[in-house]
């Protein structure tokens, strides 16, 4: 059985208020300025990127909204919150907004300004995604208060190889900041590596577990609330987004792994570079890519482990996958009588259960067992995958959307070709 979790939905011109041309340009200037440099259409190579936006509050509506008016051609918004009576900041446009999902709102405007841009949006948190759904974007450019979403973007766009870019904003001292993290090799900085001690005595011990009931479902650490002023939100927005403009349209000197200041109190700004901390205990593996021609689903866990490069039946039991965002569950057990039903298949670890009956009580809800399930990379041998090599992964409960293939210090994505796949030439 093959099922999706939920994700990204798309906004549709018809879904939008307030009465905008549904046109969006007629009558209107092009002002996209003949950039010193440019070796490209700057509209077209716009038009072409996709920019995921992670946090669409002070900082990230307004990186939004810059990037539909550049007529950015596919802008993802993920957010977990609603908007607040706070017009101080906030990209609320009426009072009308508030209690509002933000990505939701600030999706509905963006599309009404460039109504030729794809625009997708997700009303939870980014963990809650899956990591393909990000490698279908070019770009991410975050700007949250919550630090477990820091570590998942920093780890996922490292193994992605996806640049990431982190807007904040310091009210007290007016001053606004961008990280960039290029993300090229294994030598590349991560957000981990610059947290001072006590950020990680607050991940270690400030972490709710998703298993916690206290936890609602989901793990979170946020940070507290944005104190600053309009004009440095919109700050830290601009220079995000120039940033963007700069790697995709290749202005200027080529991007690297820097963190920029602006200061409100001299108008200083500075630049400083950034560095890998050899103590940083994230995985800085960034997987290299090989693209097959058919779609994975009709694939083996044998034709992606000879897609990698690792033959013979001794080096693939010394294999570990990583097959879209499941695991794998020999047993499935019921959520009512907890009977347990052998299964010896993929789950999409993002649903509790699958609507599937129980033979012994008819109550339709099967969860993996808890203590017999693998989760992430899953060993070959010990995971009970050997006597399922040869069949094809659709068959096993898998999308087949991406499948990691690790092999000592071999780590390799496969993807379907004929999928949505980000450009990699920036």
């Amino acid at each position: 059985m093959v099922w999706s979790a939920p994700g990204f939905r798309e906004i549709t011109i018809d879904s939008t208020a307030g009465g905008h041309d549904r046109a969006g340009l007629v009558g209107a200037v092009d002002r996209m300025p003949d950039f010193p440099g440019l070796t490209g259409d700057a509209r077209a190579i716009l038009a072409g990127t996709r920019l995921l936006v992670v946090g669409t509050g002070s900082v990230g509506g307004r990186i939004a909204e810059h990037a539909a008016r550049c007529r950015v051609g596919e802008i993802g918004l993920v957010d977990p919150k609603t908007f607040s009576a706070n017009f101080d900041t906030q990209v609320t446009r009426s009072r009308s907004d508030i209690g509002r999902p933000k990505a939701a709102q600030v999706g509905a405007w963006a599309k009404t300004i460039s109504p030729s841009s794809i625009v997708r949006v997700f009303d939870g948190s980014v963990q809650a995604l899956s990591w393909l759904d990000l490698d279908d974007y070019d770009i991410v450019v975050a700007s949250t208060d919550n630090l477990l979403a820091e570590v998942y973007l920093g780890e996922t766009c490292m193994a992605l190889g996806l640049p990431l870019l982190y807007a904040s904003v310091h009210g007290p001292t007016l001053c606004s900041q961008v990280r960039v993290f290029m993300n090229r090799n294994g030598d590349s900085p991560c957000p981990s590596c610059g947290y001072s001690r006590a950020e990680r005595e607050q991940l270690s011990s400030g972490t709710r577990f998703s298993c916690d009931p206290a936890a609602g479902g989901e793990a979170d650490l946020d940070g507290p609330p944005t104190v600053s002023v309009s004009p440095l939100c919109s700050l830290a927005a601009d220079m995000a987004m120039l940033e963007v403009l700069r790697m995709r349209l290749r202005l200027g000197s080529a991007p690297c792994d820097c963190v920029r200041e602006l200061n409100g109190y001299t108008g200083a700004s500075v630049t400083t570079p950034l560095s890998r901390r050899a103590a940083c205990g994230v995985d800085h593996t960034v997987l290299e890519r090989v693209y097959l021609d058919r779609p994975l689903g009709e694939c083996t866990l044998r034709d992606c482990a000879e897609a990698a490069g690792v033959t013979g039946d001794e080096g693939i039991a010394r294999t570990s996958f990583a097959v879209d965002d499941s695991l794998f569950a020999p047993v499935l057990t019921c959520t009512a009588c907890e009977a347990s039903h052998e299964h010896n298949g993929f789950v999409d670890r993002r649903r509790g259960t699958l609507p599937r009956p129980c033979r012994a009580c008819g109550h339709h809800g099967l969860a993996p067992h808890p203590f017999r399930s693998f989760d992430r990379l899953i060993p070959a041998r010990a995971g009970g995958l050997l006597p399922h090599l040869d069949v094809p992964l659709r068959a096993l409960g898998a999308d087949g959307r991406g499948v990691v293939v690790r092999y000592g210090r071999k780590a390799v994505l496969l993807r379907w070709k004929s999928d949505r796949t980000r450009d990699t030439t920036s």
